[in-house]
């Protein structure tokens, strides 16, 4: 400490202050490269909570060097406002990991993630249950790169249920170096095409095409004919529970059917059966036809 008796100018008086430490001891209290009160927490708990606003993070850089360990439940409930990271750069060099229940309901506004880089250096792991319900608005990543460096493991269930808008990634780059492990079940529900043809075809006598095609997954099918040539062709829709030839019978919507000389003809597939094929019959001529067969599962 400067004595005022020999230091008369306020502005360069300098004091140093002592906190008590364990043991009865003082120490003195320091200060960080940027001027401010050094603090250092060894253990303990920090709990943030009755938040009725949206809890929101827009610094330039929030870095975790250590770890974030949650070993109870993290509910997010009711929430009418989104929560959002804005920030420019959301870094976790260590790990993150969840040992409870992670429980996120009845949110009315999207959840955004619309920062330039979001990186996991370490490892996400939910020992858990992950469960997202009641979302009447999309959960959506639209950053412009996604990164998960190490792994993603979930080892008991996660659930997107009664989502009434598209759970929707739309990023530029979205990339996992590591691992993404589920245990239990992923579904994704989703609507596939499947498709085949015979183009230009010159076939004589009786013949088959599209032979044993499997349509048991089928919502949908439809068949597209064209007569490329002069001759009339008669063709029939077949349908069977097997492949063997002798089980194989008419469908009764699309049998002899006769496509005029460079005609076309359109037959649905709306008949319940396991296999489908084409059958044309042109007695002793010869012609030309295209056939195209779209199902939709």
């Amino acid at each position: 400490m400067n004595n005022l008796v020999f230091n008369t100018v306020a502005s360069e008086l300098k004091t140093t202050i002592f906190a008590q430490a364990p043991g009865d001891l003082t120490k003195a209290l320091k200060m960080d490269a940027s001027d401010n009160l050094l603090v250092s927490v060894a253990s303990g708990t920090v709990v943030v909570s009755e938040i009725t606003a949206p809890v929101e993070i827009s610094n330039d850089s929030l870095t975790v060097a250590g770890s974030v360990t949650v070993a109870g439940t993290v509910t997010v409930s009711e929430i009418t406002a989104p929560v959002e990271i804005s920030n420019d750069s959301l870094t976790v060099a260590g790990s993150v990991t969840v040992a409870g229940t992670v429980t996120v309901s009845e949110i009315t506004a999207p959840v955004e993630i619309s920062n330039d880089s979001l990186t996991v250096a370490g490892s996400v792991t939910v020992a858990g249950t992950v469960t997202v319900s009641e979302i009447t608005a999309p959960v959506e990543i639209s950053n412009d790169s996604l990164t998960v460096a190490g792994s993603v493991t979930v080892a008991g269930t996660v659930t997107v249920s009664e989502i009434t808008a598209p759970v929707e990634i739309s990023n530029d780059s979205l990339t996992v170096a590591g691992s993404v492990t589920v245990a239990g079940t992923v579904t994704i529900g989703a609507s596939s095409f499947t498709a085949d043809m015979v183009t230009s075809t010159v076939v004589t006598g009786t013949g088959i095409v599209f032979p044993d095609t499997d349509i048991s997954t089928l919502k949908v099918g439809s068949i597209f004919l064209y007569n490329e040539g002069a001759i009339p062709v008669t063709l029939s829709l077949q349908i069977s529970p097997t492949t063997d030839e002798s089980n194989y019978i008419n469908d009764p919507f699309y049998t002899n059917q006769v496509i005029g000389a460079n005609g076309s003809l359109y037959m649905s597939v709306s008949n319940f059966a396991h296999y489908i094929r084409l059958q044309y019959n042109l007695g002793g001529a010869t012609a030309t036809f295209s056939a195209y067969f779209n199902g939709q599962a």
